[in-house]
Parts: C-alpha cells; sequence; structure tokens
C-alpha cells in the first residue's frame, strides 16, 4: 500500500477558570465544597467554538466511632471535545477506512456520585462497602458510515447516546495467625449500559483476591483476578479480557530482599484482549497479543544501603505487590 493524506490544521485555545472552596470540620463531621466555571474558545481551522460550564464537586466524611466513618460525594463537570478529535481534516487510514473529526462537537455533561463505609472492628479485620455511580451524556462517540472518498468507510465523531456506569463493591480483609497471615478480597458488580449508535447492556461480577503469610525471614504472597467484560465508553468497543494471577516467594533480613515471581505461569498464550465493535456499516473483531497476559517468570534482588534521609531497613521484607486493574483505560 503506498499512498499520503496532506494536512495542514491550525489551533487556538483560550481557557479560564474561576472557583472557591469551602471547608467545615468538627469531631465528627467534615465538609468540602468546591464551586467554579469554566470558560473555554477554541478556533480550530477557522471553525470557531465558545463554551462555559459550571464544575460541582462536593465531598461529606461522618465518622460516628473511631472504627466507623461514612463518605458521600458528589461531582458534576463537562468533558471537552479534545482537539484531535475536532479536526475537520479527511484523512486515510487505509485501503479501506478514512477517518475525520468534527469540529462542531458539544461538551459532555457528567455526573459522578460515590458512597463508603468504612468498618474497622478490630485490628483482625477491616470492612469497606463502596458503590460508584457515573453518568455522561451526549457522549462523544466514533460512529463509521460508508461516506469516504469513492465510497469508502468514514470514521468520524459525533456525540450521540449516554454511558451509564454503577458499581457496588465490598473490600474485606483479615489478619489472623498473629497477624502473620493475611486474607483479601474485593468483590465488585458492575452494571454497564450505553445508549444511541451502540447500545448495549453489560452487567457482570469481578474480583479480585489476594492471600499473604509471613513465616520468620520470608514470606509468600498470591493473588488472583478474574476476566472481564465491558463497553467503551466512547469507541463503541466491547473488550474481553482474560484473568490473571501471580505468586510470589520472598526472603528478607536486614538491607537484602530477594524475590521470586511467577505470573500467570499456567497460560502459554500471548493473546491478551479480544475486542469486538459491532454498527449498521462496519463489523470489527481482533485479538490484542501482550506479554503482560503470557507466563512470566522474575527473580529481583534488592539491596538497602543508608544514604541521605533515614530509611527503615527492616521494612524490607514487607514488599508486597497486588493485582492491577484489568480495565482498559
Amino acid at each position: 500500500y503506498q499512498g499520503n493524506s496532506s494536512s495542514r490544521q491550525s489551533y487556538k485555545i483560550d481557557g479560564y477558570q474561576a472557583g472557591a472552596s469551602y471547608d467545615f470540620a468538627t469531631d465528627s463531621w467534615s465538609t468540602h465544597l468546591n464551586l467554579g466555571w469554566t470558560w473555554q474558545k477554541n478556533s480550530i481551522s477557522n471553525y470557531k467554538f465558545n463554551t462555559s460550564y459550571p464544575r460541582i464537586n462536593a465531598e461529606v466524611t461522618y465518622s460516628p466511632t473511631q472504627n466507623s466513618q461514612l463518605l458521600a460525594s458528589y461531582e458534576y463537570y463537562e468533558t471537552m471535545p479534545t482537539a484531535s478529535s475536532t479536526g475537520p481534516v479527511v484523512l486515510q487510514q487505509d485501503e479501506l477506512m478514512y477517518y475525520s473529526g468534527n469540529p462542531e462537537l458539544k461538551n459532555s455533561p457528567s455526573h459522578e456520585v460515590g458512597l463508603q463505609a468504612v468498618w474497622l472492628p478490630s485490628n483482625k479485620w477491616q470492612l469497606a462497602f463502596s458503590g460508584f455511580h457515573y453518568y455522561i451524556t451526549d457522549r462523544r462517540v466514533s460512529d463509521y458510515l460508508p461516506e469516504g472518498p469513492d465510497g469508502k468507510m468514514l470514521r468520524f465523531y459525533t456525540n450521540n447516546g449516554n454511558y451509564v456506569s454503577t458499581m457496588i463493591g465490598i473490600n474485606a480483609t483479615a489478619k489472623l495467625l498473629g497477624g502473620r497471615l493475611t486474607a483479601r478480597i474485593n468483590p465488585r458488580l458492575w452494571l454497564r449500559r450505553t445508549t444511541g449508535v451502540f447500545a448495549m447492556t453489560r452487567n457482570e461480577l469481578t474480583c479480585t483476591a489476594q492471600l499473604s503469610y509471613f513465616f520468620g525471614n520470608f514470606y509468600t504472597t498470591g493473588w488472583y483476578m478474574t476476566p472481564s467484560h465491558y463497553p467503551d465508553e466512547n469507541s463503541g468497543i466491547e473488550s474481553k479480557t482474560s484473568s490473571q494471577y501471580q505468586l510470589q516467594l520472598g526472603w528478607g533480613s536486614g538491607a537484602w530482599n530477594l524475590r521470586v515471581s511467577a505470573s500467570n505461569f499456567l497460560r502459554s498464550d500471548w493473546r491478551a484482549n479480544r475486542e469486538i465493535l459491532r454498527s449498521e456499516y462496519y463489523d470489527m473483531s481482533r485479538r490484542v497479543y501482550s506479554p503482560s497476559q503470557h507466563m512470566g517468570f522474575a527473580l529481583t534482588a534488592t539491596y538497602t544501603f543508608g544514604y541521605g534521609k533515614r530509611v527503615e531497613r527492616d521494612n524490607e521484607l514487607k514488599h508486597e505487590s497486588s493485582a492491577s486493574s484489568a480495565i482498559l483505560k
């Protein structure tokens, strides 16, 4: 394939913000409130776009006892189109696909609500309940139409539909055998829904579990994270990820720390994620390959020596790592 697509785009972006914050606290209550306003003026290849919107951030914390706490938060803002999504020039991606931005894109109002309850009945047990609700309207989304040059496909951005994501989760920790054994589990229920050109509903239960045990100068840690299936907020793509897991064995004494780890040790496949797109005129299915999902082994040796600010060398024994998020950003 040979070819080229010439493009010249000129951007001028002016932005201004103003706001005020208020904080109030007592022995049991803590309140934070931030109110602001944003103004933006864009000039993109002779297209002009002016916008202004409020921003609200509120948080209330209540601690009825020394072992419990309740937290509620709310935030409102608007997601502005990126410079790359507003360029009006049509470019060629490959033999089939052309793509272009949209200088007439509008802001997408967003609401975020968070709730959390923490209970610490003793040093052995910790329990936290959390909830999160994210709602964006008139979202920016990629769309596909056979309107490119010579009837080929054109991918462009438009404001279409809403995206809703709700999460309810529990995070429980138990420290047993005098603190030598630590168990953590974090199940989460996800309720996701999109409307508009890529309307779909995807609900799933995910979980991350971790177990750590210390014995003498040795420690061992293992964690497991379930697979996931979720819709992307803007692209209309469904992503399916595989499970991930890891085992570690370590030794620490004074300034020395040695660690052996085995990640995804039962998987010889390099396939990481599967991405699926279904639309009226264009469907796509592809595999993403990554070493992060393939089996991997590592040997790490660390020596800590004092220089400058004093450090606690013995804390090197407590080094742990936990599962990273499987949700692609």
